[in-house]
């Protein structure tokens, strides 16, 4: 198998590389050392001056590949023409190449969200895992068995996180490893921790781990970059869906914070072009929305219809901005904006509402009532947002039954949810007059 080790020849890359190696001596496997080019845009370049530039280039590797050699493994180079981007992934090919080993070089911030460096956008297309390299010492320590490596890896019940522990497995299985898996939950879920430690054991085998839980709403790479900290991680681990340009700003790519902000060096997984070979997975998370109408509330009873075996239900309801006045269910959009102690009120009567609305046969389906009330304008990206967040693996919505004509008038709650969920989204119809 092949290490793919882009460099740049600056010191960041150099230290990179110096990973790469030890790691391909941990792997026995060998190290492609790449560099790519876009050549001088100059009307005036002459091709002896090309490919005097060219050369200059190759006797760069070769530099860099003699300074490697103490690592008494196999290095090969190569220099490439175009986008670094495309080839680090044509040079790293499934099957072929075990991961992408790159430096981390910081960035502004607006300009990191707006472009991303190379490293993200490498993550966010490669077919293998990419490593970003904070510092090669854990590694070379590793390699020459002088202590465990301490990985701290995301899970959760997703074929992104499966690939990652499948990744994850390799390690294990090359040297002695510190692991902990982490999840970030935001609801209470008593079979939560039952449920990843048996899905853990059956990708990771008879590898030794422990598993934390930790509480939290929002941003997860917080909370996993906390942890880190705390169990003193050589490497963070997370899986990806590899979502780019404005779907990854709307989904809040948990591997771009964490290759932004995390301290240690960070492994981003991919899901195999082929998926995993899992068994499907069963509906145990569900986030059913409601506007607290007729015809929205009857989501909740089809949404407890997919849980016959229990599982958690998040019932969402979106109030409107506090500023705004507007209602869905109808006011006026002058209303006078409503104070801290207002705005709390309104959230725990909408609350207490979403609780009344649950059947009661719910309990004894062992399902856990998780009530949420938002404040958003735009409904359709607050519903989008939650259901990401709580990691849905269904929705489920009412409809009025509108007809065409005033369905493309009006516009679609249910529609657009349709449109841009990742998850299946069930419609609840309304009641047959």
């Amino acid at each position: 198998m092949q290490i793919v080790c882009g460099t740049d020849f600056s010191p960041n890359a150099m230290d990179a590389a110096s990973a790469a190696a030890a790691l391909a001596r941990a792997f026995a496997d060998r190290v492609v050392l790449t560099h790519a080019w876009v050549p001088p845009l100059d009307d005036g370049l002459t091709p002896d001056s090309e490919t005097s530039f060219e050369a200059a280039l190759h006797t760069q590797l070769e530099v860099q590949k003699s300074a490697l050699s103490a690592a008494g493994v196999p290095i090969e180079t190569r220099l490439a023409s175009g986008n670094p981007v495309e080839v680090l992934r044509r040079t790293a090919s499934p099957g072929q190449a075990r991961m992408i080993v790159l430096s981390s070089i910081g960035q502004v911030a607006l300009a990191r969200a707006l472009l991303g460096s190379t490293a993200d956008r490498v993550a966010e297309s490669a077919s293998v895992p990419t490593l970003v390299v904070r510092s090669a010492i854990p590694f070379a320590a590793w390699t020459k068995r002088n202590r465990a490596l301490r990985i701290l890896a995301a899970t959760d019940r997703s074929a992104a996180s499966d690939s990652a522990l499948a990744f994850v497995k390799e390690w294990v299985q090359a040297g002695p490893v510190n692991l902990m898996l982490a999840h970030v939950a935001d609801a209470k879920d008593p079979e939560l921790e039952g449920q990843l430690t048996k899905r853990a054991r059956t990708l990771l085998g008879p590898a030794r781990f422990r598993l934390r839980i930790i509480p939290g709403r929002g941003a997860p790479a917080g909370a996993l970059i906390a942890l880190a900290k705390e169990h003193r991680a050589d490497l963070l681990v997370t899986g990806t869906h590899q979502r780019r340009g404005v779907q990854r700003l709307w989904r809040r790519s948990v591997s771009r914070a964490l290759l932004a902000d995390a301290p240690t060096s960070v492994a981003v997984v991919p899901v195999p072009p082929g998926g995993t070979q899992e068994p499907i997975s069963p509906i145990e998370r569900v986030l059913a929305a409601t506007d607290l109408s007729p015809a929205g509330n009857r989501a909740l009873a089809a949404a407890c219809a997919l849980l016959p075996a229990g599982g958690v239900l998040r019932v969402l309801h979106v109030l409107p901005a506090a500023g705004s006045g507007f209602s869905l269910l109808g006011g006026s959009p002058h209303a006078p904006a409503l104070t801290p102690g207002e705005r709390k009120v309104r959230q725990h009567r909408a609350a207490a509402r979403l609780r009344t609305l649950v059947p009661a046969e719910a309990a004894e389906r062992g399902i856990l009532v998780d009530p949420v009330v938002v404040e958003a304008d735009d409904v359709v990206s607050a519903i989008l947002a939650e259901a990401a967040q709580f990691g849905a693996h269904a929705l489920c919505l009412g409809t009025r039954g509108r007809s065409a004509a005033a369905r493309a008038l009006l516009g679609s709650v249910t529609g657009a949810v349709l449109q841009r969920s990742p998850v299946p989204v069930h419609v609840a119809p309304p009641p047959r007059e």
